[in-house]
Protein backbone atom coordinates (compact mmCIF):
# COMPACT_ATOMS: atom_id res chain seq x y z
CA UNK A 1 0.00 0.00 0.00
CA UNK A 2 2.48 2.15 0.09
CA UNK A 3 2.21 2.91 -3.63
CA UNK A 4 -0.40 4.98 -2.74
CA UNK A 5 0.97 7.57 -0.42
CA UNK A 6 2.30 10.76 -1.40
CA UNK A 7 5.61 12.32 -0.30
CA UNK A 8 5.96 15.51 0.85
CA UNK A 9 7.01 17.00 -2.38
CA UNK A 10 4.24 15.35 -4.06
CA UNK A 11 1.38 16.83 -1.55
CA UNK A 12 2.77 20.72 -1.98
CA UNK A 13 2.43 20.28 -5.98
CA UNK A 14 -1.24 19.11 -5.19
CA UNK A 15 -1.36 21.74 -2.51
CA UNK A 16 -0.22 24.54 -4.99
CA UNK A 17 -2.31 23.83 -7.71
CA UNK A 18 -5.40 23.23 -5.57
CA UNK A 19 -4.63 26.78 -4.72
CA UNK A 20 -4.58 28.28 -8.07
CA UNK A 21 -7.45 26.80 -8.90
CA UNK A 22 -9.37 28.26 -5.91
CA UNK A 23 -8.18 31.30 -7.03
CA UNK A 24 -9.01 31.50 -10.18
CA UNK A 25 -12.34 30.05 -9.29
CA UNK A 26 -13.00 33.39 -7.43
CA UNK A 27 -12.72 35.23 -11.13
CA UNK A 28 -14.42 32.68 -13.10
CA UNK A 29 -15.47 28.65 -12.89
CA UNK A 30 -14.36 26.60 -15.40
CA UNK A 31 -18.26 25.81 -16.74
CA UNK A 32 -18.31 30.02 -17.49
CA UNK A 33 -18.70 30.96 -21.02
CA UNK A 34 -16.49 34.00 -21.51
CA UNK A 35 -16.96 34.80 -25.06
CA UNK A 36 -19.33 34.91 -27.87
CA UNK A 37 -19.62 36.22 -31.67
CA UNK A 38 -22.32 37.07 -33.92
CA UNK A 39 -22.31 37.21 -37.75
CA UNK A 40 -24.64 38.02 -40.33
CA UNK A 41 -24.94 38.41 -43.96
CA UNK A 42 -24.38 42.15 -45.79
CA UNK A 43 -25.42 42.64 -49.30
CA UNK A 44 -23.53 45.51 -50.26
CA UNK A 45 -25.80 48.06 -52.04
CA UNK A 46 -25.90 48.80 -55.68
CA UNK A 47 -23.70 51.82 -56.48
CA UNK A 48 -25.29 54.95 -58.08
CA UNK A 49 -23.98 54.98 -61.78
CA UNK A 50 -24.16 57.93 -64.20
CA UNK A 51 -23.89 56.79 -67.59
CA UNK A 52 -24.12 58.47 -71.33
CA UNK A 53 -27.41 57.60 -72.88
CA UNK A 54 -26.75 59.28 -76.15
CA UNK A 55 -23.04 59.98 -76.88
CA UNK A 56 -21.72 63.58 -78.49
CA UNK A 57 -21.57 63.59 -82.56
CA UNK A 58 -20.51 65.99 -84.83
CA UNK A 59 -21.48 66.48 -88.78
CA UNK A 60 -18.31 66.32 -89.99
CA UNK A 61 -18.84 67.91 -92.95
CA UNK A 62 -17.41 70.98 -93.41
CA UNK A 63 -19.98 73.91 -95.05
CA UNK A 64 -17.99 76.58 -97.15
CA UNK A 65 -18.79 80.45 -95.60
CA UNK A 66 -18.95 83.21 -97.32
CA UNK A 67 -16.71 86.36 -97.90
CA UNK A 68 -16.61 88.15 -94.50
CA UNK A 69 -18.62 85.60 -92.24
CA UNK A 70 -17.83 85.21 -88.37
CA UNK A 71 -16.35 82.08 -87.59
CA UNK A 72 -19.04 79.68 -87.53
CA UNK A 73 -20.28 77.55 -84.59
CA UNK A 74 -20.46 74.20 -84.74
CA UNK A 75 -23.13 72.70 -83.19
CA UNK A 76 -23.25 68.82 -81.47
CA UNK A 77 -26.41 66.04 -82.15
CA UNK A 78 -28.18 65.58 -78.53
CA UNK A 79 -26.56 64.27 -75.78
CA UNK A 80 -28.24 62.60 -72.89
CA UNK A 81 -27.05 60.99 -69.51
CA UNK A 82 -29.20 58.42 -67.43
CA UNK A 83 -28.44 57.68 -64.20
CA UNK A 84 -29.23 54.57 -62.03
CA UNK A 85 -30.07 53.65 -58.09
CA UNK A 86 -30.46 56.95 -56.74
CA UNK A 87 -32.15 56.75 -53.80
CA UNK A 88 -35.69 56.99 -52.99
CA UNK A 89 -37.03 60.23 -52.54
CA UNK A 90 -33.57 62.34 -53.21
CA UNK A 91 -32.90 64.42 -56.30
CA UNK A 92 -29.41 65.21 -57.98
CA UNK A 93 -27.44 67.54 -59.93
CA UNK A 94 -25.56 67.29 -62.87
CA UNK A 95 -22.53 69.22 -63.62
CA UNK A 96 -21.11 69.28 -67.24
CA UNK A 97 -17.62 70.67 -68.27
CA UNK A 98 -17.23 70.84 -71.99
CA UNK A 99 -13.72 70.37 -73.14
CA UNK A 100 -11.62 70.60 -76.26
CA UNK A 101 -7.94 69.96 -76.98
CA UNK A 102 -6.39 70.39 -80.66
CA UNK A 103 -5.16 66.97 -82.06
CA UNK A 104 -4.36 68.23 -85.15
CA UNK A 105 -3.01 71.57 -86.53
CA UNK A 106 -3.84 73.61 -89.17
CA UNK A 107 -0.55 73.91 -92.01
CA UNK A 108 0.66 77.56 -90.14
CA UNK A 109 0.42 75.94 -86.35
CA UNK A 110 0.13 77.65 -83.29
CA UNK A 111 -3.60 77.12 -82.59
CA UNK A 112 -4.43 75.76 -78.77
CA UNK A 113 -7.67 75.19 -77.17
CA UNK A 114 -8.02 78.79 -75.71
CA UNK A 115 -8.83 79.93 -79.57
CA UNK A 116 -12.36 78.29 -79.50
CA UNK A 117 -15.06 78.85 -77.22
CA UNK A 118 -16.60 75.76 -75.84
CA UNK A 119 -20.32 75.83 -74.24
CA UNK A 120 -23.00 73.46 -73.37
CA UNK A 121 -26.91 74.72 -73.71
CA UNK A 122 -29.98 72.42 -73.19
CA UNK A 123 -31.46 71.44 -76.68
CA UNK A 124 -33.80 74.38 -77.83
CA UNK A 125 -31.83 77.10 -75.82
CA UNK A 126 -28.96 79.44 -76.48
CA UNK A 127 -28.61 79.68 -72.73
CA UNK A 128 -25.08 78.56 -72.00
CA UNK A 129 -24.93 76.03 -68.64
CA UNK A 130 -22.44 76.71 -66.15
CA UNK A 131 -23.13 75.62 -62.73
CA UNK A 132 -25.09 72.20 -61.51
CA UNK A 133 -28.33 71.62 -63.32
CA UNK A 134 -31.01 69.39 -61.43
CA UNK A 135 -30.77 65.62 -63.32
CA UNK A 136 -33.44 64.96 -65.53
CA UNK A 137 -32.99 61.57 -67.73
CA UNK A 138 -35.01 62.97 -70.48
CA UNK A 139 -33.26 66.51 -70.84
CA UNK A 140 -30.73 66.55 -73.75
CA UNK A 141 -27.92 68.88 -74.28
CA UNK A 142 -25.64 70.14 -77.27
CA UNK A 143 -22.12 71.39 -76.91
CA UNK A 144 -21.14 74.29 -79.03
CA UNK A 145 -17.82 74.86 -80.05
CA UNK A 146 -16.58 78.54 -81.91
CA UNK A 147 -13.38 79.39 -83.24
CA UNK A 148 -12.60 83.16 -81.01
CA UNK A 149 -9.86 85.44 -80.52
CA UNK A 150 -6.50 86.64 -81.93
CA UNK A 151 -6.14 83.10 -83.87
CA UNK A 152 -10.10 82.44 -85.47
CA UNK A 153 -8.74 83.17 -88.67
CA UNK A 154 -5.79 80.15 -88.10
CA UNK A 155 -8.23 77.60 -86.96
CA UNK A 156 -8.99 76.54 -90.66
CA UNK A 157 -8.38 72.46 -90.90
CA UNK A 158 -7.85 71.98 -87.30
CA UNK A 159 -9.11 68.84 -86.02
CA UNK A 160 -10.40 68.82 -82.74
CA UNK A 161 -11.32 66.36 -79.84
CA UNK A 162 -14.32 67.44 -78.23
CA UNK A 163 -14.86 65.74 -74.81
CA UNK A 164 -18.66 66.77 -72.63
CA UNK A 165 -17.60 65.78 -68.70
CA UNK A 166 -20.21 65.02 -66.59
CA UNK A 167 -20.75 64.64 -62.63
CA UNK A 168 -23.73 63.75 -60.75
CA UNK A 169 -23.87 65.18 -56.81
CA UNK A 170 -26.35 64.94 -54.14
CA UNK A 171 -28.43 67.73 -54.40
CA UNK A 172 -29.01 69.71 -51.75
CA UNK A 173 -31.73 72.20 -50.29
CA UNK A 174 -30.68 75.18 -48.68
CA UNK A 175 -30.96 75.66 -44.80
CA UNK A 176 -34.28 77.93 -44.27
Amino acid sequence: MKKWQLSKKKMLGFLTAGAIVVTMAGSYAVWDELSTSTNTALTIGKPITLSVGTGITYDNTAEARDWGDTAPVYTSGEVTFSATNIPSGETANLTLTPEVSVTTQPTGGGVTKDDFTVTVVESGSDVAIKDAVPFDASKKYKVKVQPTGANAEKTAETVLDVKLNASLTKATTPAS
